[in-house]
């Protein structure tokens, strides 16, 4: 009996490794390193000057859980980027500074939840800062979030270019805009450059 209670609970072991259990790897992660797999951060990312994009989603039906911790950098850097992928999770964990706090381009079925993003060092009104950018992308879904920037010109919550996005349940402190709906290169072509979407059940404020 002791030896067959052995064998079951190495074949326990063996399913649980090797069937039906989605693997998410929890490592640390290093600036400017591209994702290909599930992941959750273990720690604060800090990352220097110089840094163009802190992490990269390079694969589709990925999910980046920040878990709580905070990636942060400077301008002209990007905190996270993600080019022509679909089924992307961004959740659980604050993104400050850098120029863009987040970057989505050209990709679908994408939302970004509980988070906080912010740049409260750039005060420069003539400097555009965005804390998401959404750029010729679809079924985007950006929620449960607070966005904080000081209170001037061209610091932007949530802009979109070009972009079906639906926002729900945001805060935003600060900035020029709450959530700007744009078109590309500053024409106005709702027919070739559509930017649509919903806002809901947000609150704004010393914008």
């Amino acid at each position: 009996m002791k030896a067959w209670n052995l064998f079951l609970s190495g074949l326990f072991v063996f399913v649980s490794l090797g069937f039906g259990f989605p693997v998410e790897s929890k490592a640390e992660i290093i600036c400017g390193q591209t994702i290909t797999e599930n992941t959750i951060l273990d720690a604060d990312l800090a990352c220097p000057v110089g840094t163009d994009y802190a992490i990269i989603i390079g694969a589709s039906n990925i999910t980046l859980d920040l878990g709580g911790y905070t990636i942060s950098g400077y301008t002209p850097g990007g905190g996270v980027f993600t080019n022509g992928q679909e089924g992307i999770t961004i959740r659980n964990g604050a993104v400050d500074g850098f120029n863009i706090g987040i970057y989505i381009n050209e990709s679908n079925l994408v939302t970004m939840e509980n988070l906080t993003v912010r740049n409260l060092d750039i005060s420069d009104p003539n400097h555009f800062i965005f804390g998401i950018a959404v750029v010729g992308s679809l079924n985007v879904v950006v929620r449960d979030s607070l966005f904080e920037f000081l209170t001037v010109a061209h610091k932007e919550a949530v802009e979109i270019f070009d972009s079906y996005v639906d926002v729900n349940n945001i805060e935003v402190r600060g900035g020029g805009a709450g959530v700007s709906f744009s078109f590309l290169g500053g024409v106005c072509d709702p027919v070739n450059s559509p930017s649509n979407g919903t806002v809901r059940n947000s609150e704004f404020s010393d914008i």
